[in-house]
């Protein structure tokens, strides 16, 4: 048999593989694929790990096939950067088919677990910037495709994880670096006392929102005496970025 047939078949043969399971991500067919981060958050160069988990949920037999170990020839890993895709993960460019070295039997209600590292795969070194930038990426892994990039398998559920630059601003940064911004305001910051500080989450990002208040009222508070409305200042300041922004009581 020629060069050229056997590359047919091999095509063949993984071709058929991936039909047999090819509309798996539909409710009613048997394999299902949940992916799952061990954290939420990581620092830039931290390994981000994903856990894996193949489920059968039919009544009969399910035949999973892999390449060897730390080449995931039948995967393609698609990113998000802040709903921004990027190009996907994929090792399937050589011009030949792979053949699966790794065969999986799962019975019924069975399931297989495995871990993918992104950013240390041996064969996506020329992606691993996509993870260095801090940002919020979404990641859908799809098991089962070809070389044509015909995508013929079963998706995951998509995550969400964030990779973290520097470290968040403390309290007590947060604080210097509100009064700094109050003070390129041309306030008189001797006015004003830090009344209250806390952290909260705002379209996803950490933010601190400090309330400064006017001195005066403590001593008036103090006397008994009628505390004068409005004057305050409110800080918002992003945790990661220091970004500031102002806003005054009425």
């Amino acid at each position: 048999m020629g060069a050229e047939m056997k590359r047919i078949l091999s095509g063949s043969v993984i071709l058929l593989l991936f039909l047999s399971i090819g509309y798996c991500q539909e409710p009613s067919q048997p394999l299902t694929l949940t992916i799952k981060p061990n954290k939420e958050a990581y620092k830039i160069g931290e390994d981000i790990q994903l856990n894996l988990e193949f489920r059968n949920n039919s009544k009969s037999q399910v035949m999973l096939k892999f390449d060897k170990p730390g080449l995931y020839a039948f995967f393609s890993f698609e990113i998000f950067r802040n709903e921004e895709k990027l190009n996907p993960y994929r090792y399937l460019d050589l011009k030949d088919m792979v053949f699966p070295t790794i065969e999986t039997k799962l019975t019924s209600g069975g399931s297989y677990h495995m871990k993918v590292v992104l950013n240390k795969l041996d064969w996506v070194t020329k992606y691993k910037a996509m993870f260095e930038e801090p940002a919020m990426y979404k990641i859908i892994i799809t098991y089962g495709f070809i070389k044509d990039k015909t995508n013929i398998g079963i998706n995951s559920n998509p995550v969400v994880i964030e990779v973290k630059g520097k470290e968040d601003l403390t309290k007590e940064e947060a604080v210097e670096s509100a009064k700094k911004a109050i003070k390129d305001k041309n306030i008189d910051l001797g006015k004003y006392y830090v009344k209250n500080i806390e952290g909260f989450k705002r379209n996803g990002r950490d933010i601190w929102f400090i309330t400064f208040d006017l001195t005066e009222k403590l001593q008036q508070i103090k006397d008994g005496r009628p505390m004068t409305k409005g004057g305050e200042i409110f800080v918002d300041i992003d945790k990661r970025t220091a970004h500031t922004s102002i806003r005054y009581g009425e």
